[in-house]
């Protein structure tokens, strides 16, 4: 029979210290991770040694009699242990047992439970409304700093090319906050008529619409600064400032529904909020429209004597083109008579070289000397004439 207690292996522990501060502070409400990775294994954190001082606590006080072989492990397994031991010593330092098992329950509750702080977080990166919010937010700085570039280029080189491709960027990112901002008003709505699917509280759709409102607001101190007002972004003061309130956003819903058309009240109030940000031109506005309107006016002008000289130039490059067809008919019936100047020449040159080889020198000597012999024998003929006939008479 085994002894009911072994007091030389096991000391005594107080209660108080098995309450671990982790257990005492654990909140059974938390939200769990659904996919969790595999945890810590506890290994052998004192049971084999534990294992191995019983053995050998039985083997001196001789207890266990004729069962000590079969508690009494093999060398090879013992070797086993203690490899593993050391590689579980590497990975946990040598503390403690008590103190090595809390730290275990340590890293099970950082691994089961979720923190508050990073479960808020994870939720307003997934949530459609926080990510439209900063969607607009990004363009809004975006554009506050356009606008920025665009007022220092104007002090320091007026209208400029750079100048009007910034108002022109201004310009399309307002539009797209008008844009994203009546799908902020649509995600709002949706999400109020979801309240309680997705678990969101009174005080949250309250602290969302103050937001919303807040959002706007910078919406369209964005818009009155790119139309050239003085004041500053955060100075609010002695200007009517657009507001959606809950109940026209429900109503505008129920009425897009019934309508079929996604018109909400953020897009009514976006829409209210730049026809109230509409400001009157400033004296340097209307400088420069004026400015502008003579350089159209001679932009004009230069574009009407442009297309004179267009049609003049054109009636003189018709004019050119039939003289061009004049000149390239001339120059083909030139060719063709070249051409056949040419042939003849090549004939004649056949002829000449034919009769050169006919003749040969001796023919041409004998035919000289005959020629040479009918003439003095005319000379003399005519000379006997005239002294015997011509003479006397």
């Amino acid at each position: 029979m085994l002894p009911t207690t072994l007091p030389t292996l096991v000391p005594s522990i107080p209660q108080e210290e098995l309450q671990l501060p982790s257990l005492q502070q654990l909140d059974l409400k938390r939200k769990r991770k659904t996919n969790v990775g595999g945890l810590p294994s506890l290994g052998s954190l004192g049971g084999r040694r534990a294992n191995k001082t019983k053995g050998k606590g039985l083997i001196k006080s001789g207890e266990l009699g004729g069962s000590i072989s079969k508690l009494v492990r093999s060398e090879n397994a013992r070797e086993k242990d203690k490899r593993t031991a050391g590689r579980e010593q590497q990975q946990y330092p040598a503390k403690g047992e008590l103190e090595e098992l809390l730290q275990i329950v340590k890293t099970i509750e950082e691994e089961c439970l979720l923190d508050p702080e990073k479960d808020k977080e994870e939720d307003k990166e997934q949530d459609a409304f926080f990510k439209c919010m900063d969607t607009i937010t990004q363009v809004l700085d975006e554009t506050r700093e356009l606008i920025e570039q665009r007022r220092r280029i104007l002090e320091t080189s007026g209208m400029t090319y750079e100048a009007i491709n910034k108002r022109s960027a201004i310009e399309e990112n307002i539009k797209y906050m008008k844009d994203k901002f009546n799908q902020l008003g649509i995600i709002f709505v949706e999400q109020h008529k979801q309240q309680k699917k997705l678990q969101l509280s009174d005080e949250e759709m309250e602290r969302r619409h103050k937001q919303l409102n807040s959002l706007l607001r910078e919406i369209e101190a964005v818009h009155r600064l790119s139309k050239g007002a003085p004041q500053s972004f955060d100075s609010m003061e002695g200007r009517p400032t657009a507001a959606v309130s809950l109940t026209e956003l429900m109503k505008s819903s129920s009425s897009s529904s019934s309508s079929g058309r996604p018109s909400t009240g953020a897009a009514a109030a976006a829409t209210a909020a730049a026809a109230a940000a509409a400001e009157e031109l400033s004296a340097e506005d209307e400088r420069v429209l004026q400015r502008w309107a003579e350089r159209d006016k001679i932009f004009d002008a230069k574009v009407v004597e442009i297309g004179k000289s267009i049609d003049k130039i054109a009636e003189v490059a018709v004019t050119i083109g039939e003289h061009a067809e004049q000149q390239r008919e001339r120059v083909e019936k030139l060719g063709e008579k070249t051409q056949q100047a040419a042939a003849e020449l090549q004939a004649l040159d056949n002829k000449l070289k034919l009769f050169m080889k006919q003749q040969n020198p001796t023919h041409f000597c004998c035919k000289l000397l005959l020629l040479l012999i009918v003439l003095l024998l005319c000379c003399f003929v005519f000379s006997t004439i005239y002294a015997r006939y011509l003479k006397k008479a």
